[in-house]
């Protein structure tokens, strides 16, 4: 009886030494996937960046805001020259180079300030000035 408890307890020893290698070579495994996971976070994280700066197509240089073609961006502002009303239906804006002409969505009126709020254009005007 005595020699079966000896092999019983020797054979759970010879276990036990097996299962806590096989724990210490589990945290090593999980600690390893941790750092890479993180790591391919970080690595996507600058590619989303980096991606994100490549596609802009305008940037500051000089304190100039210029095109991938290094052009300056320009704008002009447009003056409407003619009166307007409540029912005006349809704003007609021209440049030297361009003509525009927008559907009216809205007219705002405020005392003397007239507003007309087409789709991709306000045009404002007060006392007979337009904006």
């Amino acid at each position: 009886m005595e020699s079966e408890r000896r092999s019983t307890m020797s054979s759970l020893k010879g276990q036990l030494s097996n299962v806590e290698g096989s724990v210490k070579s589990m945290k090593a495994a999980v600690v390893v996937g941790s750092v890479l996971t993180v790591a391919c976070l970080a690595a996507v994280f600058g590619v989303t960046i980096l991606a994100n700066e490549v596609s802009k197509e305008v940037k500051v240089s000089n304190g100039t805001l210029t095109a991938k073609n290094g052009q300056a961006v320009l704008t002009t502002n447009m003056y409407y020259t003619a009166k307007f009303s409540t029912s005006t239906a349809v704003v007609t804006l021209a440049d030297q180079d361009m003509t525009g002409t927008f559907a009216v969505n809205t007219v705002v009126t405020q005392g003397t300030k007239l507003t007309l709020i087409c789709d991709d254009v306000v045009v404002s005007q007060e006392g007979g000035e337009t904006d």
